[in-house]
Order: C-alpha cells, then sequence, then structure tokens
C-alpha cells in the first residue's frame, strides 16, 4: 500500500531464517513476506521450533507434513528441524518454485508430492488465484472472488500415502484455503497413531 509501484514483476533471491535460501518474485504476497521478513508467518515457525524443542525425544525419526506447501516457506525452514519433511502441492506454478528452492539449497530429506490430500482419490476442479497472491488457490470453486478455474487435478487420501512412513509424524501443517476438513479426515489413522 505504501509503494504500489514496487508490487511489479521482480525476482529476488534472498536469505530466509539464516542460512536459507529462497527465491521469488515480490508481486507475490507470501514471497514479499520473506523478501522484506525474513519469513512468510515468522510467529508460526518460531511456534514449531518452541513446539519440537518440548516434544519428548525419543528413537523414531521425527516427520513433518506440509499440506498446501507453496512455495516452501514451511517445508524449508522445517527441513532443519525434523529428520524428514513431506510437502504436498499440486499447483504446479509454485509447486516448481518450491523444487527449485530445494535444489538452492540442496535440501536431502524433503519430498514434494505433486497432488493435494483430501478424504477420497480424486480429480477435482483447481481455482488459481491471482499473481499477487498465488497461496489464495483452492479446491472451492468460491473461495476467493477472482480466482479462476486453472484446470483439474489429483487428491489423494494421505493415510494412504503415509502409510510406509519411516518414522512418527511429529507434525502436520494444513493451509490449504477451506479444505483442510476434507485433508485432516483423510490424515486420521496416521493422526491416531502417531499422536
Amino acid at each position: 500500500r505504501l509503494c504500489p509501484a514496487m508490487l511489479k514483476d521482480f525476482p529476488f533471491q534472498t536469505r530466509m531464517e539464516g542460512d536459507l535460501r529462497f527465491s521469488g518474485n515480490i508481486v507475490n504476497y507470501i514471497d514479499r513476506l520473506v523478501y522484506f521478513c525474513g519469513a512468510h508467518e515468522k510467529y508460526m515457525l518460531k511456534f514449531l521450533e518452541d513446539y519440537l524443542r518440548r516434544l519428548p525425544s525419543g528413537e523414531a525419526r521425527r516427520l513433518f507434513v506440509d499440506v498446501g506447501a507453496n512455495a516452501g516457506n514451511h517445508a524449508l525452514f522445517m527441513s532443519r528441524l525434523m529428520d524428514e519433511v513431506h510437502a504436498f502441492e499440486p499447483y504446479p506454478r509454485v509447486r516448481e518454485q518450491l523444487e527449485s528452492n530445494i535444489r538452492l539449497n540442496a535440501i536431502a530429506n524433503l519430498r514434494v508430492h505433486p497432488f493435494g490430500l483430501s478424504d477420497k482419490e480424486a480429480v477435482l476442479p483447481f481455482y488459481a488465484a491471482p499473481d499477487s497472491n498465488l497461496g489464495a488457490a483452492s479446491f472451492h470453486p468460491d473461495h476467493k472472488a477472482d480466482n479462476y478455474y486453472l484446470g483439474d487435478m489429483e487428491l489423494k487420501v494421505g493415510d494412504d500415502v503415509l502409510a510406509n512412513r519411516q518414522g512418527k509424524v511429529a507434525v502436520i501443517k494444513a493451509d490449504v484455503e477451506g479444505f483442510e476438513r476434507f485433508v485432516l479426515q483423510g490424515l486420521r489413522r496416521v493422526m491416531e497413531e502417531d499422536r
């Protein structure tokens, strides 16, 4: 709002929360926060870090599940704290940015799944958001007035995808613009086994 002329196509690479590198474009809301503040939802990242410190240490590998990973703000940060990260992102445009950021940081413990999660396997219409806030994309057609139909995208059941996980899921982050209920219903077994 202070400088609207700045919100034009401006690719950048910057440091994110210490030693992580992040590549983005300032026109996008989440990327803009990383550029100016060092991270998006920094308060949440610090909360997750503090929460993990307070968990009892065990022998099981600790996993982080990021549903709606977007460009990787949370997944990248958590890759330094967890044994393994599973990032779910069906939207090709932001998923490619996530994969680029993984390569940029040479992260080996972060696995990207190119589909969304739900309570049943399906292929549903996906509605993309404008460049100014790519994170507002959703499987809900009426989530945001300016979203537009992008195409049909795949959804899988989280319990099935994570059935053979090597370790215990310590944290699930789901930010899927109104689709969270279906994601959590599809992760019911994981939550019961690993809580």
